[in-house]
């Protein structure tokens, strides 16, 4: 069982005794977000103090991390919605820098009370965004540029009054577990007779995905998100099928060129800032799904490409694998219901699980406390797991 682990929590074995209060406090019939998820399977008690007696830690405004973070994610919700694909690909640099400045002090204006009386920091922190904010912009077309699927929807919700209902499962006792959220970014490839979806995340930090962390609980959002549509976007997408999931890295390039003299150096330093910004994710293995997503099939934009044989190569997954993957979140999904349900909320973190903790004080673990150790195989062992399992049945 992957709670095994859990259960060996040393002397911060934190739990509610009462089953009954336990499944009375948190829920017969859950209705969670994606990301509660991973909360849990980072540390129990450090979800129980979050959502379950929603104990709010003291945050200091961070005006430098509220503007990159939230607010690329509102330029590129803004500029892709307000110009459709077949526009923005033909958008020249000053075009795009046009827009994106009159879409970012629209930002300010709304939610920051203007750019007026704020002080020369605030000033230079945001013609820095102006910036990075063009310069990603650029590269998402140029992505574009090489690819047949096209923005469908941003901020999609999951959720009872959304597009997409929530994604459900259906627990021991007769309960459920229902998970909602909002998708950066659904991007849609149709053919005849499919219509192929893949998820969008954007991220400014370095995430990576990895699929051996969702093995142990961990980075599943995306995924859910992706089988919610998958399990209940049939009438909203229409015969749909996953084509795959994947981080668009929303920030500015560093990568450096030296003594940049040469036209194959110019290229060499352009095709580096292309590859530190490549999407990472996996995606469906079909050569028809990778070349809409790229054609040619370069590996320049997405996690694949294509060996000497023609045969694709990188983070691609069957849709058998992508199956067992399914059953193999649900059954994560299930276990975590039905624990916090029996009482479970121990002080048990992943490794650096409480590095950024709120709680830490609360619990007060010490170092030379027992953590939750966790593996994580490599993408191709993780695969070769999934072929070998029977209808998601084997877990270990």
């Amino acid at each position: 069982d992957e709670l095994s682990k859990l259960q060996k929590a040393g002397k911060k074995d934190f739990r509610i005794s009462d089953s009954d209060l336990a499944t009375d406090f948190f829920g017969k019939n859950m209705y969670i977000s994606a990301s509660r998820v991973e909360k849990f399977y980072k540390c129990p008690f450090s979800y129980f103090c979050e959502y379950g007696i929603k104990a709010k830690p003291r945050k200091e405004a961070e005006v430098d991390a509220a503007l990159s973070g939230t607010l690329i994610h509102y330029v590129l919700e803004k500029f892709l919605s307000e110009n459709p694909k077949h526009e923005f690909v033909k958008m020249s640099e000053n075009t795009v820098e046009e827009k994106l400045s009159e879409i970012i002090d629209e930002y300010v204006k709304e939610n920051m009370g203007g750019s007026e009386n704020k002080s020369s920091s605030f000033a230079r922190t945001l013609d820095l965004l102006r910036k990075s904010a063009c310069k990603v912009v650029m590269h998402l077309i140029e992505e574009f540029l090489h690819c047949r699927f096209t923005p469908a929807d941003f901020e999609l919700k999951i959720s009872n009054d959304g597009q997409i209902k929530p994604y459900e499962i259906s627990l021991d006792n007769g309960g459920t577990v229902k998970i909602v959220g909002s998708v950066d970014r659904v991007d849609t490839y149709e053919t005849a007779e499919n219509t192929f979806v893949r998820v969008i995340d954007y991220k400014t930090g370095g995430k990576e995905f990895k699929l051996g962390e969702v093995f142990s609980g961990l980075n599943m959002q995306m995924l859910i998100y992706l089988f919610a549509i998958w399990q209940n976007g049939g009438d909203y997408y229409k015969n749909v099928t996953p084509a795959g999931v994947l981080y668009f890295q929303a920030k500015n390039p560093r990568t450096k060129s030296k003594n940049i003299t040469r036209t194959t150096d110019v290229k060499e330093a352009e095709d580096a800032s292309l590859r530190e910004l490549r999407m990472h994710g996996m995606v469906l293995n079909n050569i028809d799904v990778v070349n809409a997503m790229e054609d040619g099939c370069g590996g320049m934009f997405i996690p694949v490409d294509m060996d000497k044989t023609g045969a694709l190569k990188g983070n691609v997954i069957s849709i058998q694998a992508l199956s067992n993957l399914k059953n193999r979140v649900d059954k994560i999904i299930k276990n975590m219901a039905e624990e916090l349900q029996r009482g479970y909320i121990s002080a048990l973190p992943i490794e650096d699980g409480c590095t950024w903790c709120s709680y830490k004080d609360i619990c007060k673990r010490e170092e030379s406390d027992p953590i939750r150790e966790i593996t994580v195989p490599s993408f191709d062992d993780a695969i070769s797991m999934l072929r070998s399992d029977s209808d998601g049945e084997n877990m270990d």
